[in-house]
């Protein structure tokens, strides 16, 4: 999927949110979410406009801007309280 930032609507804290790029794999597989944004995209190869919050990481905030591609990566999110459980069942 290819999708384009058609407008950023509100931007706020994500204090203790991480991308899992592991599958719950160890603390060590996730990087820090910076925020979360409330922002429209558009799938450019289908043209489907969808409003949600995405979560941004420290990479991809040099690219976050409207008309920008924008890689979705909320399917692997994390809290912290949930890595911490995971570390002590470990």
């Amino acid at each position: 999927m290819t999708d384009k930032i058609v407008t950023i609507h509100s931007i706020t804290s994500a204090d203790g949110w991480f991308i899992d790029s592991g599958l719950l794999g160890s603390a060590a597989d996730c990087v820090p979410v910076c925020f979360f944004a409330l922002v429209t995209l558009i799938d450019t190869a289908h043209d489907f406009v969808d409003t949600l919050v995405v979560p941004v990481v420290a990479e991809d905030i040099e690219d976050f801007r409207v008309g920008a591609p924008f890689d979705r990566k909320s399917d692997n999110l994390i809290h912290a309280a949930k890595l911490k459980e995971k570390a002590e069942y470990d």
